[in-house]
């Protein structure tokens, strides 16, 4: 009777615990995902703001390069006009 109550409590623990495995192993894996996904959405955003900032610092510069041009062009019109 023992033997039996043995076994029963075997069989009843080792189906369970491969699930017990695999939902622990999911959960994990899961986890491991998650923090991937976070961190390739951060590097990603990161990315994306440093992009932002290259094109701005570009655009900023030509804008400061075209305006000394034509702040230029003005002064020799004008000194042209003098004469």
């Amino acid at each position: 009777m023992a033997d039996s109550g043995v076994a029963a409590l075997i069989s009843l623990y080792w189906p369970r615990e491969p699930a017990y495995r695999d939902k622990c192993g999911n959960e994990q894996e899961e986890a491991k995902l998650q923090n991937m996904s976070k961190q390739i959405v951060h590097t990603v955003i990161q990315q994306a703001v440093q992009q932002l900032s290259q094109e701005s610092r570009q655009k900023e510069k030509a804008r400061h390069s075209s305006g000394s041009l034509q702040l230029e062009r003005g002064q020799l019109t004008k000194k042209h006009e003098k004469k």
